[in-house]
């Protein structure tokens, strides 16, 4: 740990667009101190955000390729004008895409840039629900009770107003996108978390 940080130790300030954070032998101390203060705040979409803008920039800094920790590389992270922060795709990642049908791929790269896979794999083993609506949502909710596949269906067709066809096909996308994401297990019939 480097005796005169420029950040004074200040955990919040960690960012993977700082050139200080990029050089700085102490980020990762940075990361895993937010991480805590993170997780003793009260549950709620202000903490789940904060939650899941570290495991981001953690993705970012401590996972990049070109990551030389001389501070001089570019930023992984990009920010829209809308603040949604992502972080760029890398070569094995873009491979793998390509490995991934057109329906699957599409939204598994937008939750990789987002670092939410990483990020839902720390909440639901943490037992909380990642998943903000929709049937992100349900299918959180289901893997956290360790329901079936049928009890997802039925979930979808409940909350979700769906047809049976549409809960089955969404059932079916669903599922695909977070076992591409490496979230579900291929093995087992109840729609749990992998835990590796």
């Amino acid at each position: 740990m480097h005796s005169r940080l420029r950040c004074y130790g200040m955990a919040v300030v960690v960012s993977a667009m700082s050139a200080v954070c990029r050089r700085c032998s102490a980020c990762s101390g940075c990361l895993y101190q937010a991480s805590l203060v993170l997780d003793q705040l009260p549950d709620g979409p202000e903490a789940q955000r904060g939650r899941q803008h570290i495991a981001l920039v953690t993705e970012a800094l401590l996972n990049s390729p070109d990551w030389s920790g001389q501070g001089d590389a570019p930023p992984a992270v990009t920010a829209s004008t809308r603040g949604v922060v992502r972080v760029e795709v890398t070569a094995d990642q873009r491979a793998y895409l390509l490995t991934l049908p057109a329906k699957v791929a599409g939204p598994v790269e937008v939750l990789m840039q987002r670092g939410w896979f990483k990020f839902a794999k720390q909440e639901l083993l943490a037992g909380r629900s990642p998943g903000g609506k929709g049937w992100k949502k349900v299918l959180c909710e289901c893997m956290l009770a360790g329901a079936s596949r049928e009890d997802f269906e039925a979930r979808l067709k409940a909350e979700l107003k769906l047809a049976d066809n549409s809960a089955r096909t969404q059932a079916s996308l669903a599922i695909s996108i977070f076992r591409a994401g490496g979230l579900l297990s291929n093995r087992v019939q109840k729609l749990i978390v992998i835990r590796d």
